[in-house]
């Protein structure tokens, strides 16, 4: 991350509950592309449930609750949290209200249901949350991601640029290739994990710079983290049925405050 200042005092009162988390954590920043602008300031924190230490499902309950997780939301993660390998929470900046979100991470043997391999709940303070499902799609040959992948983000420079880079990636390493839903909402995506090729952003600007869309202030974005990995590319559409993109980048180990 390239700040140390907490975005707001939900942003603060997360990085204060992560301080309870055995160090060193992984650190992922990302931005998000909706309607042409961009969204910055988005991290995601990832550990092994281990870290959480002695008793860890009361530890991690107890963290959700202190981030006003809805009673709901806490009941379902509960349920569900200790066949999970790993723990991962990000943070979300938006007019409407900072976003918290929180994912269990689940091996093959010990998912919940098929193909489960993230299950997140995602919620703003007093408000609703929504839980959301990461279908593993590692399984399906390339042909058949390609056409899932253009069934799922419209059609345009997001959905372009990321069959590009799958391609790309596949000349070294088959894709991990996730199907994102939601229950009960339109919001679908498809997230590629390219963390594997090795790739920095600046090896792949002028394709990252269609993904998000274009624009000074993308290149910008893109030259000052050059040198950071490639992680992984999401795109889709939101709840509402807006198209979006996001970009992870640059993870690394912290070992101190985040």
């Amino acid at each position: 991350m390239r700040s140390s200042m907490p975005h707001c005092e939900l942003d603060a009162r997360l990085r204060t509950t992560l301080e309870q988390v055995e160090h060193p954590l992984l650190c992922e920043p990302s931005v998000k592309v909706v309607e042409g602008k961009l969204v910055n300031e988005r991290y995601l924190v990832s550990f092994p449930r281990a870290a959480l230490g002695p008793g860890p499902k009361g530890k991690l309950r107890q963290m959700l609750i202190d981030l006003d997780v809805p009673p709901e939301g806490l009941a379902r993660l509960d349920r569900i949290q200790s066949g999970s390998r790993s723990v991962h929470f990000g943070y979300e900046p938006d007019p409407r209200g900072a976003l918290i979100k929180c994912y269990l991470e689940f091996d093959v043997d010990r998912r919940p249901q098929p193909d489960l391999t993230f299950l997140a709940i995602k919620w703003r303070r007093g408000g609703t949350f929504a839980e959301t499902l990461y279908l593993d799609r590692d399984e399906l040959k390339p042909k058949a991601q390609d056409d899932l992948l253009c069934e799922v983000v419209p059609e345009g420079r997001v959905r372009s640029a990321m069959l590009r880079l799958a391609d790309l990636t596949r000349i070294h390493m088959a894709l991990r290739f996730l199907e994102v839903v939601e229950p009960g909402s339109p919001r679908r995506s498809i997230d590629i994990n390219l963390s594997e090729s090795g790739a920095t952003l600046g090896e792949h600007h002028d394709l990252l710079s269609d993904f998000l869309g274009g624009g000074d202030d993308v290149v910008t974005y893109l030259r000052s983290r050059a040198n950071d990995k490639l992680g992984h590319v999401a795109a889709g559409t939101t709840r509402d049925g807006t198209p979006f993109g996001t970009l992870y980048h640059g993870a690394h180990r912290l070992m101190g405050a985040l």
